[in-house]
């Protein structure tokens, strides 16, 4: 599976999924959240990837690290996105995909001009296996 298959296999898999669709709607970016799109949304970054290796040459697995970030005005709507998210991923075993979370942290925004309330932001980091 090249970078860009699992990308879009990440966000394929995500999306699709009943209980992150509730909270986030189709909102599931790689990257960034585009400029002007609302939230709750799904943002997600592969901050690590490397192919397989053995002795003969290129394995058939490969491992990945992602970042999910979930982002909402209300952080205990942030909240109930990364426990969809960790619901849908955290032992994961089918087709080209396997995955376990690794970490999860509480990371709330502070308010744009330094006024008003915090926003959310949880972000979960997974290892995935894939072939």
């Amino acid at each position: 599976m090249t970078l860009a298959e699992l990308i879009e296999a990440v966000r394929a898999r995500t999306a699709a999924d009943a209980a992150v669709a509730a909270r986030a709607a189709s909102r599931v970016y790689p990257g960034w959240i585009p400029q002007g799109a609302s939230t709750p949304a799904v943002t997600f970054t592969v901050i690590g990837h490397a192919r397989g290796r053995h002795l003969d040459g290129a394995g058939d697995w490969g491992r990945a690290r992602v970042q999910f970030d979930c982002w909402a005005d209300d952080p205990a709507d942030a909240a109930a996105l990364a426990a969809a998210l960790a619901d849908l991923w955290h032992g994961h075993r089918g087709g080209s995909l396997s995955a376990r979370q690794l970490d999860e942290q509480d990371l709330p925004e502070p308010p744009a001009g330094g006024g008003g309330a915090w926003s959310g932001r949880i972000s979960l980091d997974f290892s995935f296996l894939h072939r």
